[in-house]
């Protein structure tokens, strides 16, 4: 069970503040927030609740993907 994982993110959540949509996508004329806005904004968020993120490369065929997990530091409960 992800009890304590669930409630720190809930908690981080909460207090997430709106992002900037600082990117401009021309070929379909819209915006959408960076991922330097969003690491710039949330991280420090989930940090305070005591929750990490991890990245790394993922293969499956020809596709490459990142994923991307967020862990529960005092527990080691991940999603």
């Amino acid at each position: 069970q992800n009890e304590a994982l669930a409630s720190a993110f809930l908690a981080a959540q909460l207090e997430f503040p709106a992002l900037a949509q600082d990117g401009k996508n021309p070929h379909f004329n819209s915006k959408f927030s960076t991922i330097k806005e969003v690491v710039i904004k949330i991280l420090p968020v989930l940090n305070r609740h005591g929750l990490y993120v991890t990245q790394a490369p993922q293969f499956d065929g020809d596709n490459i993907f990142l994923e991307t997990n967020i862990v529960h530091a005092a527990s080691g409960q991940s999603m």
